[in-house]
């Protein structure tokens, strides 16, 4: 098994994650946007909201197979990234791009330490019980 990077937020998106899915108010049929509270985009029809969140995907950081949108829940108070490698935000892009090729890094070395640990238990299946 390989760790991955644990992608614990919804800005965070892969290719692979597809489009991302509006909730709707029930009562309204209105439309949420799934980057922003209710207080800083209120609901809308679809189509609208589909342009909102294209906003955001123009102002999304690219990196490897992640697309990082910006933030606007209630995670932090002003607008953010979350780095899909470990748990900081930054609300400066400038800042987010430095800092994450770096935490990629730290998180590669992390996966390859564990792929070697794995490779050795392989090798010796039994040497870590007692019996």
């Amino acid at each position: 098994m390989e760790p991955r990077a644990k992608m614990t937020h919804v800005t965070v998106r892969k290719a692979a994650d597809g489009r991302a899915v509006l909730s709707q108010c029930l009562k309204s049929q209105l439309y949420y946007c799934p980057f922003c509270q209710p207080s800083i985009f209120k609901p809308r029809d679809y189509a609208s909201v589909m342009t909102h969140i294209e906003s955001h995907r123009l102002k999304a950081v690219l990196h490897r197979e992640f697309t990082i949108f910006i933030c606007h829940l209630e995670c932090r108070t002003a607008k953010h990234f979350h780095c899909p490698y470990c748990p900081k935000t930054y609300v400066n892009r400038r800042d987010f791009t430095k800092h994450i090729p770096q935490s990629d890094q730290q998180f590669e070395v992390v996966r390859l330490l564990m792929a070697y640990i794995l490779e050795l238990m392989d090798q010796y299946p039994g040497s870590g019980s007692s019996t």
